[in-house]
């Protein structure tokens, strides 16, 4: 005959259960709320909640899908996934920058002034773990080795005028930024990550460049070192949230090569980024600025399903934005403009 056992936790259960009494157990029946009961039902009978495994470290949320933390990050390096909106939208801008001009650069060069206020944009933009401190030990699974990584991204954003024939449709502007990101996971570094719902899940390191790839008097670029702290709050009823905060430090140049000294009087020291997401519709509202000359810009972007199937995965979704302030496009960085843009994203995530 094959003995059973049985686990010291359960023994000890049925010996509180046993000496408490039917009486105790009865007290939970009129708990209010089944959390609360289950709690009564842990307590009567000496239940002890296992110790979590490295499985459980395996997170949810818009922040841990974002950046692969509910997956197996072996198993996902080198794969491409979103990192800003990929999106093709027509764009409406009632005041045109048609003299773009810098303290370097105060000539346009022949740049067009009488641009069309409607114009097609296009972004583009991914990012891909290149390392990770758990591909070091292939032989295990552990999540806890994953703590860190290193990510390269890329956001090519254009700005077309499709419209403009005169001027044979040219691209206005196109904006190229490469980026390393040194990745950390806060929830794996220390068990303080918790302020209620909220968790602290991200902790980023960046190292930017932006450029137009233009010749001067046109040229803009700059570069800069960033700090990102990502916290998030998943809830399945009222929906997902999330809130990025990322300041950054410009990197000055000689003077007789920086083309836009001044940009971040315009485009600010840092910006604040509120995600939110329930079931298929998906909203982010995003600010940035500089404290000292009260500039900088807003953005809200909204996306929403095109098709009525209860599939959440489906690709092509509807895509709206507003901004409104100064650096829509690094020509632009010192031109104040209001521009709505409609169209179609390919993920739907802000």
């Amino acid at each position: 005959m094959r003995s059973t056992r049985y686990p010291a936790g359960l023994l000890a259960g049925l010996l509180v259960v046993t000496l408490a009494g039917a009486e105790d157990l009865t007290s939970c029946h009129g708990k209010p709320t089944q959390m609360e009961r289950l709690k009564c039902y842990d307590r009567v009978s000496g239940y002890v909640e296992p110790a979590a495994s490295p499985e459980d470290k395996r997170p949810s949320g818009l922040l841990a899908e974002r950046w692969g933390y509910h997956t197996n990050a072996a198993e996902t390096r080198y794969q491409l996934s979103e990192y800003e909106p990929n999106y093709v939208a027509l764009n409406y801008t009632g005041h045109r920058n048609g003299e773009p001009h810098s303290p370097t650069h105060p000539d346009s060069g022949g740049y067009p002034s009488d641009l069309n206020p409607v114009e097609l944009g296009l972004q583009l933009s991914a990012k891909a773990r290149i390392l990770d401190l758990g591909t070091l030990n292939p032989d295990r699974y552990d999540p806890r080795d994953h703590y860190f990584g290193i990510w390269l991204a890329y956001t090519q954003q254009s700005f077309w005028q499709v419209l403009n024939a005169p001027h044979s449709r040219p691209f206005r502007e196109t904006n190229y930024q490469p980026e390393v990101i040194f990745a950390i996971r806060p929830d794996l570094l220390t068990d303080n990550t918790k302020f209620g719902d909220v968790t602290w899940r991200l902790l980023n390191i960046g190292f930017l460049h932006q450029s137009n790839g233009q010749s001067d008097p046109l040229s803009r670029s700059w570069n800069r070192v960033y700090a990102q702290l990502g916290f998030e709050r998943s809830d399945p009823q009222r929906g997902d949230w999330a809130v990025l905060l990322r300041p950054w430090y410009r990197i000055k140049e000689k003077s007789s090569k920086d083309d836009n000294p001044d940009i971040t009087d315009y485009i600010g020291h840092g910006d604040v980024q509120v995600l939110y997401r329930k079931g298929p519709y998906a909203l982010s509202v995003t600010g940035r600025g500089n404290l000292r000359t009260g500039r900088g810009a807003g953005t809200i972007d909204f996306t929403f399903p095109l098709s009525s199937s209860p599939a959440p995965s489906y690709p092509l979704k509807g895509y709206v934005r507003l901004f409104s302030g100064y650096g829509q496009s690094l020509i632009d960085y010192n031109a104040r403009q209001t521009t709505l843009s409609i169209g179609f994203t390919l993920s739907g995530a802000p």
